[in-house]
């Protein structure tokens, strides 16, 4: 178009410059006009060619630095090894394979608690104070392939297991492999599949801390083989295990000749992922669950120096229940514990033991939650009293279980305060429970004030 512009200019001017002179002044000024109304159109396409040059360029720029950038995040993504993938999945953090054959999650938990616990017969009636009650950090994930998992969970000065040493100590460790769907082998140091209330996460409880009466009766964790069997509707779980509360010993020195444990779930109603915490929440169907769990063990009389564990045999068993329903939720729970020693001697140390616990909350739009909870301990002692317990407080959700505020009111109104059973190893009324200095406190009413903040990450 330029070109044929130019070309009419030109040939116009020559047209001009070969016109006799005898042609009219009025004719030529016509012409001049007309020359130059073509040149101002020759100088507008001129200029409309040099923007449509520019803009060319311009994007020839971009399209440049686009090629420059993604060249650069392809040199970045090659360092991570055939595009491995990382963020935080609305709980953990985690790393892992693109093919997804190895991965790795990172969690932790944080427990910061207060205390003010009062009782009428000892020299110091008041006592109060601040706990750091659990520090944990856990890796979890698969290697090789999905099938083949593994665990590794670290605590640090947790007051359940030893005092406030303010160390690290290793919890947890698993490998586990999938043999078929829904049917796992787990080998290690963790939970044995015994009570439910045990089993649930210390962070997923509803109350500050486990029932006493769960403290009193579980068998902890111990070095096991595990296996276990899920369908839609039961899972059923099975270990052969070193017996209750077995940390890291050395194979043939453990007081215990064989221990077993078998436990089986029942899904009436509901998803299997309510069962993991006692809340019912917004949006979540009705749910109902049943269970039943035993736990056998056998004293090994070769290690007798190692304790009461070593001298006698032992049967834990529990039966448990629980339903969900519009923030409604309700637990209850029924167990036992039966010794028998293996000398005439001893025989008068044979008990046997019961505990019940009954728990209940109400969810108010997934930010209040007051609940309450009513336990009772029979250690089959002479001469104690069985003590009857209440728990109830409020927990205020800041973001589900992962940042939570609860407050609980523990009040021991009747019996005696009881010692420890010796084959789960834990006392019920121990310092990890938020209950201080009570072992030689007998027919008092014990009062004790909790607050707590969790942070689960």
């Amino acid at each position: 178009m330029l070109k044929r512009m130019l070309s009419i200019t030109l040939c116009s001017g020559l047209a001009l410059a070969l016109v006799p002179k005898a042609v009219a002044a009025d004719d030529v000024s016509g012409l001049q006009a007309e020359i130059n109304a073509l040149k101002a159109e020759v100088s507008q396409m001129r200029q409309a060619s040099s923007d449509t040059w520019l803009d060319e360029r311009r994007a020839d720029e971009v399209k440049g630095l686009i090629r420059e950038v993604l060249a650069d995040a392809e040199t970045r993504a090659s360092l991570l090894q055939d595009g491995a993938v990382a963020g935080h999945n609305g709980e953990h953090f985690f790393l892992g394979s693109a093919d997804g054959n190895n991965s790795l999650e990172v969690n932790g938990q944080i427990q910061i608690r207060g205390i003010w616990d009062l009782q009428g017969n000892r020299a110091d009636e008041d006592d109060a104070g601040i706990q750091i009650r659990r520090v944990k950090l856990g890796f979890s994930g698969n290697v090789i392939t999905p099938k083949l998992q593994y665990l590794i969970g670290l605590s640090v000065g947790n007051l359940g297991a030893g005092g406030d040493l303010g160390l690290v100590v290793v919890e947890d460790v698993i490998v586990g492999y999938q043999l078929a769907d829904g049917l796992t082998i787990k080998a290690g140091k963790f939970k044995l599949p015994f009570l439910r209330d045990e089993l649930t996460s210390s962070g997923r409880q509803q109350a500050v801390e486990r029932a006493s009466v769960t403290e009193f009766f579980t068998v902890d964790r111990s070095e096991q083989i595990q296996l276990a069997y899920s369908t839609d509707n039961y899972q059923l779980v099975g270990s052969l295990n070193d017996g209750a509360n077995e940390d890291f010993s050395t194979a043939g020195s453990d007081p215990v000749e064989i221990g077993l444990t078998g436990r089986a779930d029942v899904r009436l109603a509901g998803d299997w992922a309510q069962k993991t915490d006692y809340t019912a929440w917004s949006g979540e169907d009705f749910a109902a669950f049943l269970g039943a769990a035993i736990h056998y063990q056998a004293g090994d009389s070769r290690n007798a120096d190692n304790g009461s564990e070593s001298q006698a045999d032992y049967v834990g068993w529990t039966i448990d229940g629980s339903v969900e329903n519009n923030g409604l939720n309700l637990y209850g729970a029924l167990m036992g514990g039966h010794t028998e020693y293996d000398t005439t001697a001893l025989a008068t140390q044979d008990r046997d033991m019961y505990g019940y616990l009954v728990q209940a909350g109400y969810n108010l739009d997934d930010t209040l939650e007051p609940f309450i909870r009513w336990e009772q301990i029979d250690q089959d002692v002479a001469g104690q009293e069985e003590p009857g317990i209440i728990t109830f407080g409020v927990n205020y959700f800041l973001s589900g279980h992962n940042a939570k505020w609860t407050t609980d009111v523990v009040w021991v109104y009747d019996g005696d305060v009881p010692t420890a059973n010796e084959f789960g190893g834990n006392n019920g009324f121990g310092t990890g429970m938020g209950i201080s200095n009570f072992a030689s406190a007998t027919n008092d009413e014990l009062v004790v004030v909790r607050t707590q903040f969790q942070l689960l990450f």
